[in-house]
């Protein structure tokens, strides 16, 4: 799932999957990948995951973004 569409994250939180996948890196254009974690991160604090298994694909540390 695109890490920057906050809508479909809370559609996501309440439906039956039992695995989420965020992706963080190529789901965000050049320009948006600075802000690209802050949305997964509030909707993760925000929402109940506890019985979901939460994966993350995101460019590494070490790159401009």
């Amino acid at each position: 799932m695109s890490a920057t569409d906050e809508k479909t994250m809370c559609l996501v939180a309440d439906s039956d999957a039992a695995e989420v996948f965020f992706d963080l890196k190529d789901s965000a254009a050049p320009d948006a990948k600075p802000g690209v974690r802050g949305p997964p991160i509030d909707a993760i604090r925000r929402e109940d995951w506890s019985d979901r298994t939460l994966r993350f694909w995101m460019t590494g540390i070490n790159t401009e973004w």
